[in-house]
């Protein structure tokens, strides 16, 4: 059964990069950083998506589906277009939905390309793995050349921290641990947004806005 340990504070979206690289939004689209020990601190300005890479390149996105990326000291720069949810694998791998679930891929110089298919959320891992999720929760996984394969299984929410670190949630809060081979097994717990990194970190939050840990299998 996995061990969970609650930290401090209410989020309702958690990203984790890393270990030592976690970042949310509340309710109220404010933004925090984890310091460790248990503490947040609060980062300048309002976002209703957040996304942190093992590198520690943040981009996330408003309540007005506009894209910021995060220079540093408190200060943030808008991306052309418009996107509802987006995912930071990397500096070089940062992929988004918007609105009308458009796929898109950031390809540097403030640009994006299309990718065929439709998705309500993606994610991307710091190898450049990608899985998403669309409007119905069937899940799949990016082949390359504009090419998905679905996987079994039903999620509202995915994370990819590697081809190797892949989780999700379900409509009813349920955790999931992907095992490869297009199965995934339960984990113990309740959680409605769920974030892993590419070295096993995990956080997620649940319905009452509680933030997780994962401490152990």
């Amino acid at each position: 059964m996995a061990t969970w340990r609650q930290i401090n504070g209410a989020l309702k979206q958690v990203s984790v990069g890393s270990a030592g690289l976690i970042w949310g939004v509340n309710s109220a689209d404010q933004i925090f950083q984890y310091t460790g020990e248990n503490a947040w601190t609060q980062i300048s300005g309002a976002l209703k998506n957040v996304s942190v890479a093992a590198d520690g390149t943040v981009f996330g996105v408003n309540s007005a589906n506009q894209i910021w990326r995060y220079l540093g000291n408190n200060a943030w720069r808008n991306i052309a277009g418009a996107l509802i949810e987006i995912s930071v694998g990397s500096a070089g791998e940062i992929w988004g939905v918007n609105a009308g679930n458009n796929i898109y891929r950031y390809t540097g110089e403030n640009a994006w390309t299309q990718i065929p298919g439709g998705l309500k959320w993606v994610s991307v891992g710091v190898d450049g793995t990608v899985f998403g999720v669309n409007s119905a929760n069937n899940i799949y996984r990016y082949l390359g050349n504009n090419a998905w394969r679905q996987i079994a299984g039903a999620l509202t929410q995915i994370s990819v921290g590697s081809a190797s670190q892949i989780w999700g949630v379900n409509a009813a809060g349920n955790i999931y641990r992907y095992t490869g081979e297009n199965a995934w097994s339960q984990v113990s717990g309740a959680l409605t947004n769920v974030s892993v990194a590419a070295d096993g970190t995990v956080f997620g939050v649940n319905a009452a806005g509680q933030i997780w840990r994962l401490l152990s299998l």
